[in-house]
């Protein structure tokens, strides 16, 4: 999946193109929508192997799904050095 300011793709297919730059205060979920700050259709069972987030043609984000020093699953974020972990319900979980 890549997310820009032009168009949101998954799998070589565009699923939002838009005609003008998006902007939003609402946080974006990876596994679910974000319907007037609710979280909704949360779609478990998906797998995750890479997410891009580009702003202003610039890559701000770069996420890959790895393991921590704890065996915790969790996604690294490649651009700022971190390990961000689920905020959400339920847990990740990381199979080869």
């Amino acid at each position: 999946m890549r997310i820009n300011d032009n168009e949101i793709i998954n799998n070589g297919n565009v699923l939002s193109p838009v005609t003008k730059r998006v902007t939003t205060t609402r946080k974006v979920y990876i596994f679910a929508m974000n319907i007037a700050d609710t979280i909704y259709g949360i779609y478990d069972g998906m797998k995750l192997y890479d997410w891009k987030y580009y702003h202003n043609g610039a890559l701000t984000q770069h996420l890959i799904p790895v393991l921590d020093n704890n065996d915790v699953p969790c996604m690294y974020d490649i651009i700022s050095d971190t390990c961000i972990y689920n905020a959400g319900t339920g847990t990740f979980n990381y199979s080869a």
